[in-house]
């Protein structure tokens, strides 16, 4: 019973459909003369092979729709050929029926105008009565451009590819929109870009501008670098702290001034690397740079860095670029630090800004505190000029003359010694004179002496070394 149920139901190869074999008819059925196989074939590019293992039947409602598909395809193959032949007539033409005539002379004049208003008052009534198509006779012309166009929708999709990004364009920073709500937006809150733009210079359009400082030859293509670098120029310091009221001209330079100062870290964690605790946003990250970074390794003298950027710097000595200059001398230099210790030891080398918490002895180096608290002891005494530490007061008293009684000078500069034979190491290192030089070079000056020098310095609590202001 179970295999007859299966056998009465068949699939249809068009639908793909399961119908009850009473409604299914064989490909292969002749219809009219002709298999239902080879008028598939005719109108679909299908193969239909006999005893291919697929369907092989088609349902009624398949049939009536293949059917259909014949008569339209037959249909319009005789109106194709019945147009080729020349046998169709047009039955929009009017049919005029001419009498015959009886013959007259060549002389003889004969009016037709009548009937040639007649024949064409009648065409101008058809040609009213056909109703024309409003998409061929439409023409839409583009204002910007005077392109025409068919129809609405094409018009409007050239505006907004040719014309509409000219529209959406900010006058004053020169920003492209891609929506009208959004320029608007931008028109009315008027942000500080186009307050920015007004004191540099712009070229460019959209994503491709270029912003350059007026000022200085300085250029960017992000409008917040240019408005935190207007801030050099201008000399605003929008950015104040709120413990000590210190102001600096950029956010960076406030959070790292709460860091190191303040101790207000916004940062802190251990390296997961490493294992080391890190405190400072910037210390942080620096440190995860240099575990992602690999050692770059100068080509010339294959010289091992940790960072491109220590590179990048390297790579200046062997170029020989001097980008940094002292304002005071005219000096170049090749990075900060070089200018830094330049204005220290050359400029600035008598302003000691930096002071021991122990005594009251002060440097210019903070390095030089560190090495001299380090030697702190209960028993020494230190010298508050040159920061050496003497055993006792005799030493020390005679250690004081070094820097009171200097009776030799030379006669190149100003500089005195306690010593004649310092004053010969000198001459000879700096002048290019020898120890046994001429007596005339060196003469022997009385100075007065003075008291030990009495400094008022703040009192410091803390064991490091502050600065003084």
């Amino acid at each position: 019973m179970e295999e007859d149920n299966k056998n009465s139901f068949k699939v249809c190869r068009v639908c793909l459909g399961c119908y009850p074999s009473d409604d299914c008819l064989s490909l292969f059925h002749v219809e009219n003369g002709r298999a239902i196989s080879d008028l598939i074939i005719s109108i679909a590019k299908v193969e239909i092979v006999k005893g291919d293992s697929l369907p092989d039947c088609i349902c009624n409602e398949c049939f009536h729709e293949l059917e259909k598909a014949v008569k339209f395809k037959q249909k319009c193959e005789h109106s194709y050929f019945t147009l080729i032949n020349d046998t169709f007539k047009n039955p929009l033409i009017p049919k005029v029926d001419i009498k015959e005539e009886l013959s007259f002379d060549n002389n003889c004049e004969f009016d037709t105008s009548f009937h040639e208003n007649s024949v064409e008052t009648e065409f101008e009534i058809e040609d009213k009565n056909i109703k024309k198509s409003r998409a061929n006779d439409l023409s839409l012309e583009c204002h910007d451009c005077g392109e025409l166009f068919k129809s609405k929708c094409k018009l409007r999709v050239h505006w907004k590819r040719a014309h509409q990004s000219s529209y959406l364009k900010c006058e004053r920073c020169k920003r492209q929109f891609k929506s009208f709500k959004a320029y608007h937006l931008h028109k009315k809150i008027s942000p500080a870009s186009c307050t920015v733009a007004k004191f540099i210079r712009i070229e460019g359009e959209g994503k491709n501008r270029m912003f350059y400082c007026k000022d200085c030859d300085y250029k960017s293509i992000r409008v917040k670098d240019m408005m935190n670098h207007y801030l050099c120029h201008s000399g605003e310091r929008p950015f104040t702290c709120s413990i000590c009221l210190k102001t600096f001209t950029q956010h960076s330079s406030l959070s790292s001034h709460q860091e190191n100062v303040h101790k207000l870290y916004k940062v802190e964690g251990t390296c997961h690397v490493c294992g080391k605790y890190l405190k400072g946003r910037n210390k942080f990250y620096k440190h995860l740079k240099g575990h992602s970074e690999k050692n770059q390794q100068c080509v010339i003298c294959n010289k091992i860095f940790k960072t491109k950027k220590t590179l990048k710097v390297h790579m200046q000595r062997h170029a020989d670029i001097k980008t940094l200059s002292c304002e005071i001398c005219g000096s170049r230099y090749y990075t900060i630090s070089d200018l830094c210790n330049h204005k220290r030891n050359v400029h600035f080398k008598d302003s000691k800004v930096y002071k021991c918490d122990l005594c009251e002895y002060v440097a210019n180096k903070n390095e030089t505190i560190k090495k001299h608290r380090a030697k702190h002891t209960g028993a020494n005494i230190p010298c508050l000029v040159c920061g050496v530490f003497l055993e006792n007061e005799e030493t020390y008293l005679l250690h004081q003359k070094r820097h009171t009684d200097k009776q030799f000078q030379c006669t190149l500069c100003e500089k005195s010694f306690y010593r004649k034979r310092y004053l010969n190491d000198h001459m000879r290192k700096k002048h290019g004179h020898g120890e046994s030089g001429p007596k005339a070079l060196t003469k022997k000056i009385q100075v007065k002496k003075e008291s030990s020098v009495i400094i008022q310095y703040e009192d410091i609590n803390s064991l490091s070394p502050t600065v003084i202001d």
